[in-house]
């Protein structure tokens, strides 16, 4: 379960970084990037049976469920 509190920090922040020109862009079905605005990095958002996945380091090494990049694209594409 994800905590209200990290939601709403998460929710907060992914307006921040569509303000500052986040770009998403579709690579397949279940694929889309979406560009890092503190690095050069990109990040890989996936679909997997209904349940999203991001490459960024706050969702793989936090364990969390909801990072501020799949709370953009849940926003702008779902």
């Amino acid at each position: 379960m994800v905590n209200n509190t990290l939601v709403e920090i998460r929710m907060k922040r992914d307006q921040e970084i569509l303000q500052k020109g986040a770009t998403i862009t579709k690579i397949d079905n279940t694929t889309y990037t979406i560009n890092s605005l503190t690095s050069n990095s990109i990040y890989e958002i996936n679909n997997l049976e209904n349940r999203f996945v991001c490459s960024c380091p706050d969702f793989q090494y936090r364990e969390v469920e909801l990072c501020k990049h799949i709370s953009l694209f849940t926003d702008m594409v779902y």
